[in-house]
């Protein structure tokens, strides 16, 4: 009897596990049901990155992809690209193929929905605010579209979601945080050079968070400072300037050269060349006074393009700093209006999916031969099924403004946000979206890519305006240092 009684014992499971899987089960399922709507937006936002995965092979191609793969082989600091892209298909590329890279973004733009998502609760954000908020990245079409070509713009908006993830996971963020949200934004600037004015916000949540310590904010400053300086000397060694890109002269050039008035304010003669002959209103568009043929920059030495341009672009600056202003303002607010307003060169026919195969360059056919295709792939029938949810899925603009409006009014201190302790992390999200598309823009142009930092960026920074509006101030959170006294 005691021996049948021993192996019973035995066989049987401990009590105290039995009570904790009882336990677990209904754990769980409060679990799934408190996050429920999140996770029903994830999983859409899988399904339809794996329809994306399989109906294009081995990715899509822009004009700037070829380019990139290009620095992968020689990987010396690119005068117009930074190397931060290239660097990745490096090591993409080393433990797979060209079709590794779309899935590594896709897994990124899956990553950063989980990631705001965790971090807008963790801020006590209600769940199902929560998950619209990051619900864009997550089932944006345009923003899967994007995830989809060899370019820079995921590993882009993954840096600066890390930073805002670094910053904001706790209330006040250690020195190590700080360091690794400043390493995140360094990772930025040399992906996409307008990423170095994501530092300031970025610096400013960090004193603001932490008011009374500046050990963080000095931590911050010195991991984006030595990266981004150890790359400006190696970009010196190579090109004999200290800087991240080459191309900003040009392409500052390109902003002013559809305006500029030659005729009432003087150029030295060194910079007159560069005054576009035709009229204003009737001149060639910023792009292609950057690169095109009959662009005045194919007047000067290639040697010489970015500097003069440069200096001649800041000379019709301070000539006309209203009409400058009056233009960067009009095409920033291009990114809020809706698809059917915005004129041929800014609407996003380029990112659509199409049922054929997008060539945007001569040499696609070459370049994925060089990496071992036969020819490129595509599946009709799931293109199609991706364009009606595309034109379906993607974040309005009046959406997007809406975001903004109530990310500022949060800000601002209005009503209930004034004590809601929110402020300082609306402020970091809407204050990274906000710069590199006025940054991009003021430099350069309007285009629908640079739109999308927004459309992960915002929608965070608008959901958790709305908590700070209608948070009740018995909720235990202490005003942060935005608040003042």
């Amino acid at each position: 009897m005691s021996a049948s009684t021993d192996e019973h014992s035995a066989s049987a499971p401990p009590a105290a596990a039995v009570a904790h899987r009882v336990r677990v089960i209904p754990n769980a399922w409060a679990l799934a049901r408190t996050h429920a709507v999140f996770v029903a937006i994830l999983v859409v936002g899988v399904a339809v990155r794996g329809l994306a995965t399989s109906a294009f092979r081995p990715a899509l191609i822009f004009w700037d992809s070829v380019a990139f793969l290009r620095n992968v082989g020689i990987f010396v600091p690119n005068p117009e690209r930074p190397l931060g892209y290239p660097a990745f298909l490096r090591v993409a590329l080393a433990v797979g193929n060209l079709a590794l890279v779309p899935v590594l973004q896709h897994l990124m733009g899956l990553l950063m929905g989980v990631a705001l998502y965790a971090v807008l609760v963790r801020l006590g954000v209600r769940p199902w605010l929560a998950a619209l908020g990051a619900a864009p990245v997550l089932l944006d079409g345009f923003e899967v579209s994007i995830e989809e070509f060899l370019l820079s713009d995921t590993l882009f908006e993954f840096a600066l979601v890390a930073a805002c993830g670094c910053l904001l996971w706790r209330r006040r963020p250690s020195v190590p945080l700080a360091a690794a949200a400043g390493a995140a934004v360094a990772v930025a600037a040399v992906t996409r050079s307008v990423g170095t004015t994501a530092f300031l916000p970025a610096l400013l949540a960090a004193i603001l968070l932490v008011p009374r310590r500046p050990w963080p904010a000095i931590a911050l400053t010195l991991a984006f400072a030595i990266p981004l300086a150890g790359y400006a000397t190696w970009y010196r060694a190579e090109h004999g300037s200290f800087a991240v890109s080459g191309f900003g002269g040009r392409f500052l050039y390109g902003r002013v050269a559809p305006f500029v008035d030659c005729r009432t304010h003087p150029f030295p003669p060194a910079e007159r060349v560069l005054c576009p002959r035709q009229p204003v209103g009737h001149r060639m568009s910023v792009a292609r006074f950057v690169r095109q043929s009959g662009s005045p920059l194919e007047r000067v030495p290639a040697a010489q393009r970015n500097e003069l341009g440069g200096r001649f672009a800041k000379r019709a600056i301070r000539n006309q700093p209203l009409t400058y202003l009056k233009t960067t303002a009009i095409d920033t607010s291009r990114a809020f209006w809706p698809i059917s307003s915005l004129g041929c060169l800014d609407t996003p026919k380029m990112w659509w999916f199409t049922a054929t195969f997008p060539y945007h360059h001569v040499d696609m056919d070459n370049v994925v031969r060089r990496y071992g295709y036969r020819r490129l792939g595509l599946r009709q029938r799931t293109i199609m099924e991706l364009r009606r949810y595309q034109e379906a899925s993607h974040l309005s603009g009046p959406a997007l403004a809406a975001c903004v409006l109530v990310a500022l009014l949060a800000v601002a201190g209005v009503g209930r946000a004034r004590g809601s302790g929110l402020r300082t992390a609306t402020l970091l999200f809407l204050g990274l979206g906000l710069a590199t598309l006025l940054t991009a823009v003021a430099s350069n142009d309007f285009t629908w890519r640079y739109r999308m930092p927004l459309v992960v960026l915002v929608p965070p920074a608008g959901a958790l305006g709305v908590a700070a509006l209608t948070r009740r101030r018995d909720d235990g959170r202490e005003p942060d240092a935005v608040e003042g006294p």
